[in-house]
């Protein structure tokens, strides 16, 4: 048999790469940085939303200083703002008379100790539910005086104020037209409009948008990052035996084949060790950091939700959910990635793995065969230049179709599906599509079963070729001589 052998070559190799020092220290700084992110994409959520919590006024009067608001009412409203959140944060409020506004002026201009003065007026009567209109136009106006220096109330801390004093007064508005204050809230609801195509496709949440721009790109960039380094180094191996003479001894006990298809899978062998590391090291700080996340105070607010439906019920859901268990948590985030990600089935998962595996294997043949052709290590670099080129063009046709989807409502356009089925560029679009569930199972098996067939053309061509140029010495072969081979017989 031709590939007799095959098993040690693929061992000793995997062996070999996986204790050199630059595959573990590779794959731990990439483990260390993937578990980081992991961390991150848990934690930081949180940390930003500390960071934008506080009253209405926000974190902002602490932070500026503001410790005292002097407060001018001259609109003639049944009802004045109270600035119960401005006082329950510390901050003093003093309503001042009309013949105080120009001194209080001055003073606030000038001050150093965070002073504010909020005057509040409008420009005619207002009698009940209507109102007479002047010849000045019926508004009220709140204006907000800081200091001239900006070392203790910046402009921005003044703007928010402004708004928060304006969203107050608006109250006062509807409570001084005879608005309850149980009805105050039903009264202030903002009506939007806008016009939108019937579709009978449900409409994609923002989670689903960003997944189907960013899926795509880190899946085929993953499986790119890899064939590249990978090829590289398979091609290495094999010219670096080669001109070193250590193929001639191995050909005295392995046939030519069998050094080639051990050699690939071997790589393939540390490659899904790397990335089962990886995978291991991501998930253990996913789920050891959830606890610590976003993840509990999205329950938590699922309850509260619930709560407001029904006072009883509510109350139940609220406490059961004030620390919610590890099961509970890796329910949602499995719900969140189904609802996301719908392709995560058994089936689905294994088509993905089956191409990846496929593709890797099918640009690590033609790279044994590119590290075969040289007989020297200098010529490397340019032997691999076209398949690098044929790989590059690979994850292009993928990801460039994939990101114009976004554009026309992730409707599929002709050159993404000749992309998921093009054995060349299949193997990086067709996982993407088919966990973003953007291909059904029997599209995904025909496109499998492309990549398939042209993986076995390959092994066929490469077997045949590899024989003959193996031992070859001589200028670089060109892609007629190479192809030439194909005629002879192998002995």
């Amino acid at each position: 048999m031709q590939t007799k052998g095959w098993k040690r070559v693929m061992c000793f190799t995997y062996v070999q790469h996986v204790k050199t020092k630059s595959f573990r220290v590779g794959t731990a700084v990439m483990a260390v940085i993937l578990a980081l992110i992991c961390i991150a994409v848990n934690i930081l959520p949180v940390i930003i939303n500390d960071d934008n919590s506080g009253g209405v006024f926000g974190d902002e009067p602490h932070e500026a200083g503001i410790k005292t608001v002097y407060f001018l009412d001259e609109t003639d409203l049944a009802f004045k703002p109270a600035f119960a959140e401005l006082v329950s944060e510390g901050v003093e409020v003093i309503e001042i008379s009309s013949d105080a506004l120009e001194q209080t002026c001055m003073q606030v201009a000038q001050s150093e100790k965070g002073e504010v003065l909020i005057h509040a007026w409008r420009t005619d009567k207002f009698d009940g539910m209507t109102s007479a209109l002047s010849e000045e136009e019926n508004r009220l106006k709140v204006v907000v005086y800081r200091p001239e220096s900006e070392a203790t109330v910046t402009a921005d801390m003044a703007q928010s104020l402004a708004d928060a004093a304006k969203s107050l007064y608006r109250d006062c508005v509807y409570l001084s037209c005879g608005v309850s204050e149980e009805n105050l809230e039903a009264v202030k609801i903002d009506i939007e409009s806008e016009q939108k195509v019937f579709s009978t496709e449900p409409e994609k949440s923002m989670a689903q948008q960003v997944a189907g721009a960013v899926v795509p790109m880190l899946m085929s960039l993953l499986l790119f990052c890899f064939i590249i380094s990978y090829s590289q180094l398979i091609a290495q191996a094999i010219a670096t035996e080669k001109t070193s003479r250590v193929m001639e001894l191995l050909l005295t006990s392995v046939r030519p084949l069998a050094i080639i298809v051990g050699k690939v899978l071997g790589m393939l062998l540390v490659c899904v060790t790397q990335l089962a590391i990886f995978g291991a090291v991501g998930g253990i700080a996913f789920l050891g950091s959830m606890p610590f996340g976003f993840i509990p105070q999205m329950i938590m607010d699922a309850a509260s939700s619930a709560g407001e439906a029904s006072a009883v019920i509510g109350t139940a859901v609220t406490e059961a959910a004030a620390s919610p268990s590890f099961g509970e948590m890796v329910g949602t985030v499995s719900a969140e990635i189904s609802n996301v990600l719908p392709g995560t089935g058994i089936v689905e998962l294994l088509l993905i793995f089956l191409n990846f595996i496929m593709g890797f294997l099918f640009y690590a043949l033609l790279a044994g065969l590119v590290g075969a052709s040289v007989s020297r290590i200098e010529d490397m670099a340019q032997a691999l230049q076209p398949l690098m080129l044929v790989s590059m063009a690979g994850f292009f046709i993928s990801y460039f179709p994939a990101i114009m989807t976004l554009e026309n409502d992730g409707e599929a356009n002709g050159l993404l599906i000749f992309a998921r089925y093009f054995p060349i560029s299949s193997p990086f679009s067709l996982p993407s599509a088919i966990l973003l569930g953007q291909i059904s199972l029997g599209e995904a098996a025909i496109a499998t079963l492309f990549l398939g067939i042209m993986l076995v053309l390959t092994a066929m061509l490469v077997a045949k070729i590899y024989h003959h140029i193996v031992l070859y010495t001589g200028n670089p072969l060109k892609l007629k001589q190479i192809f030439g081979f194909l005629k002879k017989e192998n002995r």
